[in-house]
């Protein structure tokens, strides 16, 4: 009996050692790519529904800065080519902006520095080539919203095309809007400081669909905030005639004037 049983003992081991192996090896994945990942995250996002607003060409901006009862002021001038892209901006006899179009890019003089962005075929920028880096750019619904330049880039619009938050490094930016009015002065605040216009065309996506009324930057690395609260005069075609800037920061306050002229 005791010979019985080592030998049902024995050959259950052989049968179960021998049992085919029903579980499954993991399958390696290629790793994806930065852009990629970008791409993924993008489309993922819900579509922006608006039409693009047709913009006004300005082509002067006085400017005028008040900090503690002391006012400077600058005279910008701007020139558009016969598409109505933004050709240059000028301050005195300085530069501060020039764009060259063509028909697969745009060379940029910005501040004294060049660089090339190519475009796709709808005349968007796809990626840019400076002296030492290179790095492309991610739209949705012509909106831009990352860019692999810096790591931590990034735009968010609301469903009806305006910039609600952003972010470019340690500096943050949220803001608001007059939902009554239309942003057709090019009108993109990504700083805090003067001059606030980005000062750039449609290559680089829409801008917000409505005028600002507030934008609160916050800059973790410098520790400091800013809060500029907005308001506006129009002439009497109801354009922007001037856009007054209220910016508030410890230990001062400042009040800034955009005067523009067509």
């Amino acid at each position: 009996m005791k010979n019985k049983s080592l030998l049902f003992l024995f050959l259950s081991i052989i049968i179960f050692s021998c049992k085919k192996d029903n579980s499954t090896e993991p399958i390696d994945q290629e790793p994806i790519s930065q852009e990629d990942a970008i791409q993924n995250e993008i489309d993922l996002l819900p579509e922006i529904t608006v039409s693009e607003i047709e913009q006004i060409n300005f082509t002067k901006m006085d400017v005028g800065l008040t900090i503690n009862n002391v006012t400077s002021t600058y005279n910008l001038l701007l020139d558009y080519d016969d598409s109505n892209r933004l050709k240059s901006v000028y301050m005195e006899n300085d530069t501060l902006y020039s764009y060259n179009y063509q028909a697969d890019r745009v060379n940029v003089l910005e501040n004294g520095i060049s660089k090339t962005i190519y475009l796709n075929d709808d005349g968007i920028a796809r990626q840019e080539q400076g002296l030492t880096n290179e790095f492309k750019y991610y739209f949705k619904n012509d909106y831009l919203l990352k860019t692999t330049e810096v790591s931590r880039y990034n735009m968010e619009y609301s469903t009806d095309g305006n910039l609600i938050h952003y972010q470019n490094g340690s500096l943050t930016a949220d803001y608001t809007y007059i939902d009554s009015t239309t942003n057709n002065i090019r009108q993109e605040i990504l700083t805090p400081l003067t001059f606030h216009w980005s000062f750039r065309d449609k290559y680089l996506g829409n801008f917000s669909t409505n005028l600002l009324k507030t934008a609160v930057f916050h800059d973790e690395d410098l520790d400091y905030d800013y809060t500029l609260a907005f308001s506006y005069e129009y002439d009497e075609l109801e354009r922007v005639s001037k856009v007054i800037i209220n910016r508030q920061a410890e230990p001062e306050s400042s009040l800034i004037e955009y005067k523009l002229s067509y």
